[in-house]
């Protein structure tokens, strides 16, 4: 895991996405795949950057969970 350069965190608070990055902070997602999959959240940060992008996300029941962005989708209501 490395850490997350400066200017990849800041556009992530700023609400900047991208392809590599598509989720900015208080982004509602579901979670596909994995463990909480068919859970709902809001991402809270960017965990890591490799060896796969991960967003911690707060579950919403309160948890906080590491995400791997290939299985988040942005939640549509």
């Amino acid at each position: 895991m490395r850490a997350v350069p400066k200017a990849v965190d800041e556009a992530f608070y700023a609400g900047k996405r991208t392809n590599e990055f598509p989720f900015a902070i208080n982004d509602a997602v579901d979670i596909v795949d994995g463990p909480y999959a068919g859970r709902v959240g809001s991402v809270i940060s960017i965990g890591s950057i490799e060896p796969e992008v991960t967003f911690l996300v707060e579950l919403n029941d309160g948890r906080d969970v590491f995400v791997p962005v290939s299985v988040m989708r942005r939640y549509e209501g």
